[in-house]
């Protein structure tokens, strides 16, 4: 089973932000899931609310950085995972088992690259869902550096 780094940048969050993030990504079914935290320098309380989820961050760093590219870049050299995808602070999974249906629809030998829409919604069940962005989840061999 492939690993999954989830690769998490942020700058300066509430710990309400942080919890309803990490609290997503920590709940998720999917077995082999790495955490990975970039931070970019910031204050004390962002880092204070991140020490309470060291036991399930695989990799965590805060330093100044150029941006949240560059905060990512960090984030794929550091992470170990087969597979790496990103989320921002304030961004979570929809259920308990987005990683799992993921990983169990797709072939692993012949995709180096797999997207999916992201949703706003305003509660647990959606009546209305608004289109928002793309989200990649990305094989570590595909990504080039430059």
């Amino acid at each position: 089973m492939d690993v999954i780094s989830v690769v998490v940048v942020c700058y300066n969050e509430a710990q309400e932000r942080i919890n309803y993030t990490l609290d997503s990504i920590i709940a998720q079914d999917y077995p082999e899931l790495e955490l990975v935290v970039i931070d970019g320098g910031s204050e004390i309380e962002t880092v204070d609310s991140l020490e309470l989820y060291k036991r399930k961050i695989s990799a965590f760093l805060s330093e100044r950085d150029d941006g949240i590219y560059d905060a990512m870049n960090k984030g794929i050299r550091i992470s170990k995972g087969e597979w790496i995808m990103f989320m921002n602070i304030g961004d979570r999974f929809c259920s308990p088992d987005v990683l799992s249906k993921l990983m169990s629809n797709i072939n692993q030998e012949h995709n180096d690259l797999v997207y999916g829409d992201v949703f706003i919604g305003t509660s647990t069940y959606m009546l209305r869902s608004v289109y928002l962005a793309t989200v990649f989840i990305i094989k570590r061999f595909a990504i080039k550096h430059f």
